[in-house]
């Protein structure tokens, strides 16, 4: 290394290493001396106060400014942590209370000797999110916002996926779409239910529980041929499946019957 790269590389490791404790000392002039708290213990050590701030940040996805006075660019000890300024502050002790209670009454339940509770912790509902909704949830709501859009629910869908994949944030597995979809079908909305299928064959075209889910729909709605399509596609998938095959037996046998010579002479 030449020694004009050497020094300019001890320069920006000095840089970091004095940055570095600037910050450091900020947090434990923080951590080391904390005022109001009014559920966490008063004898927190300062590195489970760090912990503990640095999880619920993780946990909803936010920064220090979602529950306390101040901005995020912005030293930390240019914020106005006692202060209880912020609605989500106060809901955050609140939801502290309810998890303390949860875990005391999970941990108090007997499973037998060995038995290890599990804890429940804020990214348990809130998987990086403020508002801790289901994709399923999310999906309903902005199909009842846009007045049973369906085209809006798969931009939806499209958007979030584009965005969260590969987080935790959201189950972008085949099964929360499909649960939408058996019950828009349910409300009477069969098309939107079959149309919101379609989207998710897209992102999963090796479920053979999507196929059957649409051969399910279009033999409700009378769609004979669609429903045996769709069966036999299913089967295709995986051929063990029993309750799709006599579902795809008995499409068959009410296709024939409807084009039977018989029924036509009856008609």
């Amino acid at each position: 290394m030449h020694r004009r790269s050497f020094h300019i590389c001890s320069l920006i490791c000095v840089v970091m290493a004095l940055t570095s404790v600037s910050v450091n000392a900020q947090q434990r002039t923080f951590f080391s001396d904390p005022k109001n708290l009014q559920v966490l213990p008063g004898d927190i050590s300062p590195s489970e106060l760090d912990s503990q701030m640095r999880r619920f940040k993780l946990a909803l996805g936010v920064e220090c400014s979602h529950c306390h006075v101040g901005s995020d660019d912005r030293r930390l000890s240019d914020f106005d942590f006692p202060s209880d300024a912020k609605e989500p502050k106060r809901v955050a002790r609140e939801m502290l209370k309810m998890l303390a209670v949860i875990n005391s009454t999970v941990s108090s339940i007997d499973r037998g000797p060995g038995h290890q509770a599990v804890e429940v912790a804020c990214v348990t509902c809130h998987r990086g999110n403020v508002r801790p909704l289901m994709i399923k949830d999310l999906l309903a709501a902005t199909y009842a916002e846009h007045d049973g859009d369906i085209g809006a629910v798969i931009a939806k869908y499209r958007a979030l996926r584009d965005e969260n994949y590969g987080g935790f944030a959201f189950d972008f597995g085949e099964f929360p779409v499909s649960g939408l979809a058996f019950t828009l079908n349910s409300q009477g909305q069969p098309e939107d239910a079959i149309k919101l299928q379609k989207m998710n064959m897209e992102y999963h075209p090796d479920s053979p529980n999507i196929p059957s889910g649409m051969g399910f729909i279009y033999r409700e709605t009378g769609q004979l041929e669609l429903a045996a399509d769709a069966f036999r596609k299913s089967l295709e998938i995986d051929p063990k499946g029993r309750w799709v095959a006599r579902q795809l037996v008995e499409v068959e046998k009410l296709l024939a019957d409807r084009t039977s010579p018989d029924r036509a002479l009856s008609e």
